[in-house]
């Protein structure tokens, strides 16, 4: 990504402190938002066939998630974040940024397309584990 845009992504970008326990984004949550972990630990939750909650993974220190819903509307989140420790998060509103995807056409592609492959590949590695994903 050229450094003129990015610039501009980063001009647009939105800090917030969530406190342990917190829930940041419930499974089924249709926010156009993408997270990216400053610092601290998130949990990663799903409701497996039957219902129960079970943690997926901790997503730490330059993690993020929310890219796809954060690129695609009324996309829903496949899984729920809690905050596990103090965690400083810095989000990107797709109404934020919309402007700077009409902007440069060959970036938003790009972008698009890279968001397409982790989906992609997200389903393949989780193909018959008894998660789908169809955000």
């Amino acid at each position: 990504m050229p450094d003129y845009f990015k610039r501009q992504l980063c001009a647009r970008l939105r800090r917030v402190v969530i406190f342990p326990g917190k829930c940041i984004v419930r499974e089924g949550d249709t926010f156009t938002t993408t997270y990216f972990v400053h610092q601290g630990e998130l949990e990663k939750w799903y409701n497996d066939a039957s219902g129960e909650g079970k943690l997926l993974s901790v997503l730490y220190t330059n993690g993020y998630f929310g890219c796809i819903t954060g690129l695609f509307p009324n996309r829903k989140n496949e899984f729920t974040y809690y905050a596990r420790t103090v965690v400083d998060l810095v989000h990107l509103d797709l109404d934020n940024w919309r402007d700077l995807l009409a902007a440069y056409p060959d970036l938003k592609a790009v972008l698009y397309n890279a968001t397409r492959e982790i989906r992609q590949e997200y389903a393949r590695e989780n193909y018959g584990k008894g998660k789908s994903f169809s955000a």
